[in-house]
């Protein structure tokens, strides 16, 4: 199943049992993003597989505004029983 999120940096995903963070946003090219201590360079050219059956891609954000800051879209592609969703409010941790 596939789920697509709006993020900006220093967002965080909860994906499973784990928290991905978003570290840094090139818009029209890639996204950095930790989970697990490990770092992935996320592009739209091809999906990258951040976890066991987890895969993710990078899209542009398609309502964005000129004026609006630095934002995009995860496509995240999993199957159903593992939970993602976006963290909202204090961080849990930071690693």
């Amino acid at each position: 199943m596939a789920l697509s999120i709006g993020i900006r940096r220093n967002d965080r995903v909860q994906v499973g049992e784990d928290e991905l963070k978003v570290l840094n946003i090139v818009l029209g090219h890639h996204v950095v993003v930790r989970l697990k201590g490990q770092k992935y360079k996320i592009t739209e050219a091809e999906r990258s597989e951040i976890a066991p059956q987890v895969y993710l891609s990078y899209g542009k954000n398609p309502h964005r505004s000129p004026d609006a800051v630095q934002s995009a879209r995860l496509l995240f592609q999993a199957p159903r029983e593992i939970l993602i969703r976006k963290v909202y409010g204090p961080r849990s941790y930071d690693h």
